[in-house]
């Protein structure tokens, strides 16, 4: 029982750790972006997001898949007490991986020229690819380390990682912007000098707190055998990742040009600001879902049936609003240069965004439910879709092309993993709710678009955000969204209770149950 009660402590202390620095990390990105898009041109900011968007689909193939097994191999050497082995699977995984860092680089170096013209179309390419270089080169360093940390258990020291060099960036480029060096080639090397003060902090934090007795490097065929086992599927669903993932700024780049991923590169953070309030829910739901499948399949249909009322209600609240001022919204957070660039498709993809709300929480639940082969064919279908899609539409119509496509494919998504769920759990979508909100923001967005009404200046926006908050609260009351909040709550609680862990967060839920009982 002790042991039990230490091990809930554990995963409770890990889980907190890694809640801390994801939603210290998301800010971060968003500082950043600002900063760039108010320093750039709309030009130089698309094209410093293509060159990361490239670098991105890089960073899939650097560790040839053979960076799993050291997440995965090292934890069970470590129970066994063998420290050697486990500095060895993660020298040979560092090894690989800078290795084909360096190797992709020298290739880089060569074909610079030709990017810079026949790719990114931009002359200054050339030299900001060099840097690139560089930063892709310390980033290699600074995975294998994450890797080795999270093999290691040590959540304070991988899940800080992204935070660290987020925050080294922004440090740099404010530091650059002081001294009048806010162009995207100080930028660049901003990334370049975060990543590899990064690598240097992490290496000597390995050494300095983890034992691995006499750090030997020899050559070990059987395991190498082991970790080649894992390196290549996983190299297999890192690339379906990559081509859902990072096609719509490569094929962007490709067919149109770095305006137009400047563009898109305004709008992605725009809608993305509820997947920040809703992303810890995933850190809950996979061991909530793993003990509801247990002999609770009835709690599991009705957990899953109110949070997607929830979380589609919640992506409604903040889509619904992009959708009725998009210029107002752009222009307060970005500046207004961006005005009459991002209308039409951001409002394409606010609506896209309340679909990849639910895409994200259905692929959990289908991870929850132990489902890795049926995610992995239903992954590779998305892929596919998404490439073959992306193509005809992004060469055709550019932005609005990569809007429709996003679309297209998170409800594909929705449609096979709720199809994968059906298998187990019955799961119905609440069609009578979403007629509800759909008739309600046809009728908002007509007012809005009769009075021509448009908030200006932050006191404006403010006011407007308050009304429509009180409006939409008004509807969740009347929709009855706060009993599906309780219900949850209820079912998290016991969850919970049953396993010993998180005792405070089990008097927060209490007090909010209560509360939410009182005003409903």
């Amino acid at each position: 029982m002790q042991n039990k009660e230490n091990l809930s402590n554990r995963i409770f202390r890990g889980t907190s750790t890694v809640l801390f620095f994801s939603l210290l990390t998301s800010p971060l990105g968003y500082v950043l972006r600002i900063i760039y898009s108010n320093n750039l041109s709309i030009e130089m900011y698309g094209l410093f997001y293509a060159l990361l968007a490239f670098f991105g689909i890089l960073t899939t193939y650097k560790d040839l898949g053979f960076g799993y097994s050291v997440t995965y191999l090292v934890p069970k050497l470590i129970k066994q007490g063998d420290f050697e082995q486990s500095w060895m699977i993660y020298k040979y995984a560092q090894i690989i991986e800078v290795g084909t860092s360096i190797i992709l680089t020298l290739l880089l170096v060569l074909i610079a020229p030709w990017l810079s013209i026949n790719y990114f179309k931009v002359p200054e390419a050339q030299t900001l690819i060099y840097l690139f270089c560089i930063y892709f080169i310390a980033n290699s360093f600074l995975e294998a380390l994450y890797k080795m940390f999270t093999g290691l258990q040590q959540e304070k020291y991988y899940s800080s990682i992204q935070f660290s060099r987020l925050l080294l960036a922004l440090i740099f480029s404010i530091f650059f912007i002081i001294f009048d060096y806010s162009n995207i080639i100080f930028f660049a090397l901003s990334w370049a000098l975060a990543h590899i003060i990064c690598s240097i902090i992490y290496t000597y934090l390995l050494n300095k707190n983890s034992s691995f007795g006499e750090k030997r490097l020899v050559w070990d065929k059987k395991l190498f055998s082991t970790m080649l086992k894992f390196a290549i599927p996983t190299l297999i669903t890192t690339s379906i990742y990559t081509f859902i993932t990072f096609t719509d700024n490569f094929f962007l780049t490709l067919f149109k040009n770095v305006r137009e991923v400047g563009i898109y590169n305004i709008i992605v953070p725009l809608i993305s600001i509820p997947s920040i309030f809703l992303s810890p829910i995933n850190n809950l739901l996979l061991p909530l879902v793993s003990h509801l499948m247990e002999g609770e399949k009835v709690k599991m249909s009705e957990l899953l049936s109110n949070s997607i009322k929830i979380i589609s209600f919640v992506g409604f609240y903040f889509s619904l609003f992009i959708m009725l001022f998009p210029s107002a919204t752009t222009q307060l957070i970005f500046g207004v240069k961006w005005v009459g660039l991002i209308e039409t498709p951001l409002r394409i993809m606010a609506f896209g965004a309340i679909l990849a709300l639910l895409s994200s929480y259905l692929t959990t639940i289908t991870c929850g439910m132990g489902k890795i082969k049926e995610r992995m064919r239903a992954s590779l279908i998305i892929a596919v879709t998404n490439i073959i899609i992306s193509v005809v539409l992004i060469n055709l119509y550019g932005i609005i092309g990569v809007a429709i496509a996003s679309t297209l494919i998170y409800l594909l998504s929705i449609i096979l993993f709720i199809r994968i769920i059906r298998h187990e759990i019955s799961i119905h979508l609440p069609v009578k709710l979403y007629t509800i909100m759909l008739l309600f923001s046809l009728s908002l967005y007509l007012l809005v678009q009769l009075s021509g009404f448009s908030p200006k200046g932050f006191i404006q926006f403010l006011i407007t955000g308050i009304i429509y908050s009180l409006i939409i609260l008004l509807l969740g009351i009347t929709l009855g969204i706060f009993d599906y909040i309780i219900s949850i709550i209820i079912t998290t609680k016991g969850f919970i209770s049953i396993n010993n862990q998180y005792p405070f967060l089990l008097k927060i839920l209490l007090k909010v149950s209560n509360l939410l009982k009182r005003y409903n």
